[in-house]
């Protein structure tokens, strides 16, 4: 999370949205050895962790 703080303070703007994959078997099954997860309108940014290059590249196509 500190890492996503850190793209906010270089003045990337988005929303995080925590999902408790604990709470729904699908989700668990999906990510269980894969977390955390970045995703991006609904679509898989980076996962073990956060590629902080890729979504900046990203949240630069995004319209604000």
């Amino acid at each position: 999370m500190a890492e996503l703080e850190e793209l906010r303070a270089d003045g990337l703007r988005f929303e995080v949205q925590r999902v408790d994959i604990e709470s729904d078997d699908a989700l668990l099954r999906r990510y269980v050895e894969r977390i955390p997860v970045i995703e991006l309108g609904g679509e898989e940014v980076s996962a073990l962790g956060l590629d902080a290059d890729e979504l900046r590249r990203r949240l630069a196509t995004v319209s604000p």
